[in-house]
């Protein structure tokens, strides 16, 4: 198969799923409003208060009182796709070695810049005001600050809206600089791994 190549992963009959996880993300906490940081309650509401904090209080939607007690963390990023996210692994082979894939063209600059990003100029997004004071969603391995932050592209893709009950989302591309040559004949292998311990959390 000749350059380039695509990978995409599908998904069947979820669409009402995936909708409801998407519109029940914290858009204040990765947009942000005018270019500052979010203030610390911008994610304490009735629509993401099971996903908000570790240990939410359980209230009415009518009730004015916060759902996470003051001084208690955020999940980073908050809201429902998060709980099933970073569950999945993908590995391609090809006669028994890895074949490498790039995410770089999976979405546009012009998305990606318009998420937040630290203030501060270091190398360890994990010690900025945006993620000191957050924790990772239930069933993740590593926190969304190791990952470069919400300007991670999988995060980005996951958060893009569809209207079909069956769609398939844009996930790699085939790095064309160690496969110059494309796919050539011969046994391939896709590994997935699903760790997700997230269900009943939904």
């Amino acid at each position: 198969m000749p350059l380039p190549v695509y990978f995409y992963y599908e998904l069947r009959n979820t669409f009402l799923v995936h909708r409801s996880l998407n519109s029940a993300f914290c858009n204040p906490q990765i947009f942000g409003r005018l270019g500052t940081y979010p203030p610390e309650n911008a994610c304490d509401k009735w629509k993401l208060s099971k996903y908000s904090c570790e240990n939410p209080t359980k209230l009415s939607p009518f009730s004015l009182q916060p759902y996470c007690a003051k001084g208690q963390k955020y999940y980073a990023p908050t809201g429902g796709a998060a709980a099933i996210m970073f569950n999945d692994s993908f590995l391609l082979s090809k006669n028994g070695k890895s074949l490498f894939w790039k995410e770089e063209g999976v979405i546009s600059k012009r998305l990606q810049q318009q998420v937040l990003e630290p203030y501060e100029k270091t190398d360890n997004l994990c010690d900025t005001d945006m993620y000191r004071n957050t924790v990772k969603p239930i069933g993740w391995k590593r926190h969304i600050c190791e990952m470069g932050g919400y300007r991670n592209i999988t995060l980005l893709k996951w958060l893009e809206s569809t209207t079909n009950k069956n769609f398939k989302k844009f996930y790699r591309i085939l790095d064309e600089k160690k496969h110059p040559r494309g796919l050539m004949p011969g046994v391939y292998r896709l590994y997935v791994d699903n760790v997700c311990e997230c269900l009943e959390k939904i």
